[in-house]
């Protein structure tokens, strides 16, 4: 793992919310991506500053990074509106970023990109998104395509 350019770490953050760390080794930069930031809870902020300085040090340590190393937290994010997609978030950032697209996702996109996931999970293969952004998937395997609707309550 720590071989690779882009070292993709997942946090899971109070036993409630995830969050992604992306480790560039390259660039020597560590990047913390939060799709709450908007919430801008000082405790947590402050947490997330000095887990970044531990994980810098590890990093310098054992030289996986070599000093000067920039850590931050990307304040421009996609930023959900509830509670409940922090795991999606972290999911769909991550792919971004390995694909080199840009982060201009939001939760009018989320229906699609978790389909995507089940079906990527589960062996299905996918078309590519249309442009127009209706969100429609073909699936290769009816049956499964209906135990997925029946089982998790997902219709495509």
């Amino acid at each position: 793992m720590l071989n690779r350019e882009v070292v993709l770490i997942p946090l899971h953050l109070r036993g409630n919310h995830w969050a992604l760390v992306v480790v560039y080794k390259s660039s020597n930069q560590i990047a913390y991506y939060d799709s709450l930031l908007q919430w801008d809870l000082a405790d947590h902020r402050k947490s997330i500053v000095e887990f970044l300085q531990k994980l810098h040090n590890i990093f310098v340590e054992e030289r996986i990074l070599h000093a000067p190393v920039t850590a931050n937290i990307v304040n421009d994010a996609p930023q959900q509106t509830n509670l409940n997609e922090c795991g999606l978030y972290v999911c769909k950032t991550a792919v971004a970023l390995i694909r080199g697209e840009p982060l201009n996702f939001g939760g009018q996109d989320l229906n699609y990109y978790r389909k995507t996931i089940v079906k990527s999970v589960l062996g299905i293969d996918c078309k590519d998104a249309p442009a127009n952004s209706a969100n429609t998937l073909e699936p290769t395997s009816p049956s499964l395509e209906e135990t997925i609707e029946t089982e998790l309550n997902l219709t495509f």
